[in-house]
C-alpha cells in the first residue's frame, strides 16, 4: 500500500506585521521546523477519602515552535521576526502546509540568533513560545 505521507517541501511560515493594516508576511529561507510540542498540566485532585492519587488533566500548553533558516538580513519576514524579539506582546503566526491545511497561533519570539563560520552561509534559528490556542483550518 502506498504511503500517505505529506512532503514538508512547500511549507510556509508567516508573521503578522504591526500597524493599522496588519498582514501576514512570509519568513523566507526556512530549512526546517518543529513545534506544537506542549502538553496539558496535571492536576492533583486527591482527597483524604482517596485510596490512591487521583488526577485530572489541566489546561493544554501548546508549547513552542522552532525553526532554522538561512539568514537574509533584508528579508521583510526576518526583519519582523527580529523586531518581535524585542516586544513583550505575542505576534500572530501562520504555518501553511503543502496539503492546504494551516495553523494560526500567537507566540512570543524568545530568540532569533545568527550563526556563521568558515565556508558557510549565515544561518539562524528562532524559538517561539506559543500563547493560547492553535487554530487548524
Amino acid at each position: 500500500m502506498p504511503s500517505n505521507a505529506i512532503s514538508a517541501q512547500g511549507s510556509k511560515l508567516s508573521i503578522e506585521s504591526a500597524g493599522d493594516k496588519p498582514s501576514f508576511v512570509q519568513i523566507k529561507e526556512i530549512q526546517s521546523y518543529s513545534g506544537f510540542d506542549g502538553k496539558a498540566s496535571e492536576l492533583d485532585v486527591t482527597t483524604l477519602d482517596s485510596t490512591a492519587k487521583e488526577k485530572r488533566k489541566g489546561l493544554k500548553d501548546n508549547g513552542g515552535f522552532q525553526f532554522e533558516l538561512n539568514r537574509v538580513l533584508d528579508d521583510p519576514g526576518q526583519l519582523l521576526l527580529d523586531a518581535a524579539q524585542n516586544e513583550d506582546q505575542p505576534r500572530r503566526f501562520k504555518l501553511e502546509l503543502p496539503n492546504g491545511k494551516s495553523a494560526a497561533f500567537s507566540a512570543l519570539v524568545m530568540s532569533f540568533d545568527l550563526k556563521g563560520g568558515v565556508d558557510a552561509v549565515l544561518k539562524g534559528s528562532a524559538t517561539l513560545s506559543i500563547s493560547g490556542a492553535v487554530a487548524w483550518a
